[in-house]
């Protein structure tokens, strides 16, 4: 162990030996190193110096080079600006001679257009003058026969002259035969008047058309005596309304309207007088007596003459209703107002009275069943209840379907006034003042007014009117609701 321990002490003294020696040699290698980086220092400044010289001079190289790409580029900027400006104005010089050479094609094309026309002007110039050249002889050879012709012609005039009075003299004899010849019938001939009827039409209205005389049924009279004066005339009917003169070669006793712009007349030969009469009593027989219309006044004006009074008041609820009175006053004169058990007045007359028209007997001409309906429309106005739909709705329902007033005659809607249903009565006036405006009622037998809302059948409305047998041209009206609704 001592033997190994002294082995280590001997190691550890080389050890410190060679330690030392190497700290001589790092010593040296300092210096060296040293110096060495000295000399690298210097030369670093040496190649830094030697550096920014050349920097220098290429920065003065690039300097004047820049100075002289600069003044290049101006000279360049310069010379493009005038090779643009040369070549601007050699553009405008190549259009310019370009209008120049289209203006000279145009100038051209007309030339060669106008030398082709004056060349066709020239040969048309030359057809015309062989045209004219040939005319003229046409004309001359036309002129001689146009003489030959105008002398034919004259001749040919002076005929038909001649013809024309000889139509003229033959016409005139015929004239004057036909009128003998209707002379002659009249002369045998008799009419009877119908007045104030129109008979229903047994056949065909025919003119009874004239030959040569002239033909003049402008009146009742001159009507009448041109059927006399024709053999197959037997009825005649004359309209003072449009002047119409209807004759007809059969006759009939119905009568279909009385009205006296109507004037009927039957003629036969004077042997049948009788049986004409007779005619004429079965048409009589069937004229309605028609009642005259009662006239009464109103509130506050005089009723001395009319006696009767057209207003009546009514309780609030409407179950109760009084005509107005005719009141005479102590000074003489006379004044409708409601009835009461005070007055200074006496009553000399009442309200107007209902009444009623009887039936027409069989044979008398009653009534006919043609319609003009009317329905009043508040079109602008919605639903007085919910759940309904407004009037105009309605209305629209069955003017698209074509029902209701559709299947009348003739029909037509009027504007109400904006009022409700329960003031509806100057909504109403004013409707029938439109109906009396509008003329149409007056083609037909009854005019009806249809509300809305009902549910109206037109063939059952006349199936009833043809049972009532009303009196032809009575003035009625049918009540169909209590008039205290």
């Amino acid at each position: 162990m001592l033997k190994d321990s002294a082995q280590s002490k001997e190691h550890a003294n080389g050890v410190m030996s060679k330690g030392r020696t190497g700290i001589a040699d790092s010593n040296e290698l300092s210096s060296s190193a040293h110096a060495l980086r000295v000399k690298l220092d210097r030369e670093a400044e040496e190649a830094e110096d030697l550096k920014k010289k050349e920097i220098d001079a290429l920065m003065g190289e690039t300097k004047y080079l820049k100075g002289v790409a600069d003044g290049d580029r101006q000279s360049a900027d310069a010379a493009l600006k005038s090779a643009n400006a040369k070549l601007d104005s050699a553009e405008d010089e190549i259009e310019k001679q370009k209008h120049i050479y289209s203006d000279a094609m145009a100038k051209l094309k007309k030339a060669k257009a106008s030398e082709e026309a004056g060349t066709a002007d020239i040969a048309k110039a030359k057809d015309m003058k062989e045209s004219a050249e040939h005319e003229r002889e046409v004309a001359t050879t036309d002129k001689a026969q146009g003489s030959h012709a105008l002398t034919a012609g004259k001749a040919a005039a002076k005929k038909a002259e001649e013809a024309q009075e000889h139509v003229d003299e033959e016409t005139d004899k015929v004239g004057a035969l036909e009128a003998q010849a209707l002379h002659k019938s009249a002369s045998h001939r008799i009419c009877v008047d119908v007045p104030g009827v129109r008979l229903r039409e047994a056949s065909k209205a025919s003119g009874f058309a004239p030959i040569a005389v002239e033909k003049d049924v402008s009146t009742a009279t001159k009507c009448i005596d041109w059927c006399k004066q024709h053999e197959e005339c037997m009825q005649v009917t004359y309209s003072t309304g449009n002047k119409g003169c209807y004759l007809f070669s059969k006759a009939t006793t119905e009568a279909w309207q009385w009205s006296d712009s109507y004037n009927a007349s039957y003629c036969a030969d004077s042997k049948e007088k009788d049986h004409l009469m007779n005619m004429v009593k079965q048409v009589f027989s069937q004229k309605p007596a028609i009642s005259e219309a009662v006239a009464c006044s109103w509130a506050g004006d005089d009723c001395s003459q009319t006696k009767c009074c057209n207003d009546a008041t009514c309780s609030w609820d409407l179950k109760g209703c009084k005509g107005y009175s005719c009141y005479q006053q102590p000074g003489g004169s006379a004044q409708c107002a409601e009835t009461a058990s005070w007055s200074t007045g006496t009553i000399i007359g009442g309200p107007r009275k209902v009444r009623e028209v009887a039936k027409a007997e069989d044979g008398i001409t009653v009534q006919g069943t043609s319609l003009f309906c009317f329905c009043v429309v508040m079109w602008d106005q919605p639903a007085t209840m919910q759940a309904m739909d407004p009037e105009s709705a309605v209305a629209n329902n069955f003017k698209e379907k074509k029902l209701s007033i559709f299947q009348c005659e003739e029909h037509a809607f009027f504007d109400g006034l904006p009022t409700g249903s329960g003031h509806n009565i100057d909504s109403f006036t004013h409707a029938w003042q439109q109906v009396k405006k509008d003329g149409r009622w007056k083609r037909h037998d009854w005019t009806v007014k249809v509300d809305a809302d009902a549910v109206f059948f037109p063939n059952r409305l006349k199936m009833h009117l043809d049972k009532l047998r009303t009196p032809k041209g009575s003035k009625v009206y049918l009540e169909n609701i209590n008039y205290q609704f």
